[in-house]
């Protein structure tokens, strides 16, 4: 019986004892869930990796889940503005505020923009020039003939010991065929502060259309090709190293007064921009020189037979100037000392002969630089032999720097320069021995163009008059033996 009781209570005792451990267990287990706000934490991990991952605040380092202060601040921002604070709201927009009237206007700051880039050194040691040229479509060759030209002029005239070669100059070149914008172009190269002048470009009204940029950014503008009478004097960027129909109409005009003694002149001129412009500067220089215009009479440019023109000036048929001369009367005398040609070669070469045919013959026939084409002697034949005609190049000529200057476009290209290769070699050249002489800028550029004196070009001696046009000596050339020649 005591046995049974015995075991019993030892049996209660054990019942008790495991009681007070679940009591315990679960105390436990709440003291521990206390301490750690409820988070769950891996056993292992809060063995090894916490108790290893040192807190790099402490070593002066953000901890690695710190954020950026000024991304904390505008989540603050915002987080204020979510929660309906208005003070907060406030103060940021008063902020704002400041902020925005503390800044300068963009007018201001462009024009202060302007201003640096035209008078300040670039922020590079290498200098840029640019090139806008027609590469592509409609006036793609005109252009492909100036690209060359100012190629050549940066591989020719830059040695290696030179200090553009050492300092850098990079040529930019940006094509301005099919429907893109020379002006679109231009303002993208004005933006580039190491951009001090522009090469191009080659049409005249792309030209006349650039000078808003030009003015905007104080970039100087040399167009190797636009001859336009619109351009003289039109921005104080914009210049030209080409032959303009203003220069060879009153050079040919002085040329025929001064040099010739000739004194009245019959007049035959292509209906057309070129025909038309150069048979107006001419007719205005020779009455300048004090002398007269008798005919000025009109062709279209598919015209292929002259009669009416020609009897015009004072041409007579076979048969009738028999009939004058049968009747004992001389043959009767023009009223002019010579006839000057405004048109093309094709058109000139038509007429010669047919101005002999009409028995016009033994007087002066001169013309411009459309003339300087082999299609005159291939059409004129024998009739074109002693006409009187002016261009800015003449790859012939005999002067040392013309032939090497020819001489390196064929090695390089393969072919025979023309005026358009010329102007733009000379365009170019011009350009960089400013560079040598010292400019680093745009108004450096500018001013150098300004006082260009004596420039000894390829195609002719270049000066720049205070329009931006340039002022050249033009070669005189003729047709003897069948060729064309300089006339010396």
């Amino acid at each position: 019986m005591q046995k049974t009781e015995d075991r019993s209570q030892k049996s209660e005792v054990r019942s008790r004892m495991a009681e007070v451990c679940l009591l315990l267990s679960v105390f436990c287990l709440l003291f521990i869930l206390g301490c750690t706000g409820g988070k769950q934490i891996h056993p292992l991990k809060s063995l090894h990796e916490e108790s290893s991952i040192p807190d790099k605040s402490i070593q002066g380092q953000p901890p690695l889940e710190k954020k950026h202060p000024e991304v904390k601040r505008q989540e603050t921002e915002v987080g204020s503005r979510e929660s309906g604070d208005k003070s907060q709201e406030q103060k940021v927009k008063s902020e704002d505020i400041k902020t925005k009237n503390q800044e300068p206007k963009a007018e201001d700051q462009e024009l202060k923009k302007n201003l640096r880039t035209a008078s300040h050194e670039p922020r590079t040691e290498k200098l840029k020039i640019g090139c806008i040229l027609t590469l592509s479509g409609e006036g793609a060759s005109i252009g492909q003939r100036v690209l060359e030209g100012v190629q050549l002029a940066f591989n020719s005239l830059i040695p290696p010991s030179s200090p553009l070669e050492k300092g850098g100059v990079d040529l930019i070149i940006r094509d301005s065929g099919g429907d893109i914008s020379s002006a679109n172009l231009l303002e993208g190269l004005a933006k580039d502060e190491d951009a001090i002048a522009v090469i191009g470009p080659i049409f005249s009204k792309s030209v006349i259309n650039s000078v808003k940029t030009a003015d905007k950014y104080k970039l100087p503008v040399f167009s190797p090709t636009a001859s336009s009478r619109n351009i003289s004097g039109i921005s104080p960027y914009i210049f030209r190293n080409s032959l303009t129909n203003q220069m060879q109409g009153e050079a040919l005009a002085d040329y025929a007064v001064n040099r010739l003694n000739l004194k009245r002149f019959a007049i035959l001129y292509q209906r057309d921009p070129y025909g038309i412009e150069l048979k107006n500067v001419f007719e205005e220089k020779i009455k300048s020189l004090e002398g007269e215009i008798i005919f000025s009479e009109p062709f279209d440019p598919d015209q292929n037979d002259f009669e009416p023109q020609i009897m015009t000036i004072g041409g007579i048929r076979d048969s009738n100037l028999k009939k004058i001369l049968d009747a004992g009367k001389p043959k009767p005398k023009l009223k002019y000392d010579a006839i000057f040609i405004s048109g093309t070669a094709e058109k000139a070469g038509l007429i010669l002969p047919e101005l002999a045919y009409y028995n016009i013959s033994g007087i002066p026939i001169l013309g411009g630089n459309g003339l300087n084409s082999p299609d005159l002697v291939r059409i004129g034949g024998k009739y074109a032999e002693g006409i009187i005609f002016a261009d800015g190049f003449f790859p012939a000529s005999e002067m040392p720097s013309i032939r090497e200057f020819v001489e390196r476009y064929k090695l390089f290209y393969n072919k025979e320069p023309d005026i358009l290769a010329a102007q733009s070699y000379d365009a170019a050249g011009i350009i960089l021995s400013l560079i040598k002489k010292g400019a680093k800028n745009r108004e450096d550029i500018k001013n150098g163009l300004l006082n260009l004196k004596d420039y000894n070009g390829v195609s002719g001696t270049t000066a720049i008059q205070p329009s931006g046009d340039s002022q050249k000596t033009l070669f005189f050339l003729t047709v003897k033996n069948g060729k064309i020649v300089e006339i010396k």
